[in-house]
């Protein structure tokens, strides 16, 4: 039997449910979490998550494992729509701090998530290097 509450799924919500089991059964262990800041809140929520100290735009995926002279792997996974200002400034503020901190964006969900899959491979097995890394 289905899920009833999974016709209320974005786009976006069906999109990191898949790459999240990608992460899940990737052939090795990874260390990894998605930060569960968006979503629409009651004025409540709103108020504890602002007391709690929550980080709007914090990226969707964030990988901590040590590659190719990166510190992490930060991903923001957009379908169809523009980074916000916020999330471009944890992008900045992540490259500074040694991470590789990436946008994917495509209107098409597959691609979004073809492009993510590539982007950990590639991550994960050493492809990405740091400039001016060794």
């Amino acid at each position: 039997m289905a899920n009833p509450y999974l016709k209320y799924f974005s786009r976006e919500d069906i999109l990191q449910r898949e790459c999240a089991a990608f992460l899940r059964h990737y052939r090795i262990p990874i260390l990894w979490a998605h930060p569960p800041n968006e979503g629409k809140r009651t004025p409540f929520e709103q108020f504890r998550m602002k007391e709690l100290c929550s980080n709007p735009g914090i990226p969707d995926i964030l990988i901590f494992e040590s590659r190719g002279g990166f510190h992490g792997l930060a991903i923001e996974l957009k379908v169809a729509t523009r980074p916000t200002e916020n999330q471009l400034k944890w992008q900045s503020d992540l490259r500074i701090k040694g991470w590789k901190s990436e946008v994917i964006r495509n209107k098409d969900i597959s691609i979004v998530f073809e492009e993510f899959q590539a982007m950990v491979d590639d991550y994960i097995s050493g492809k990405c290097i740091k400039e001016g890394w060794r």
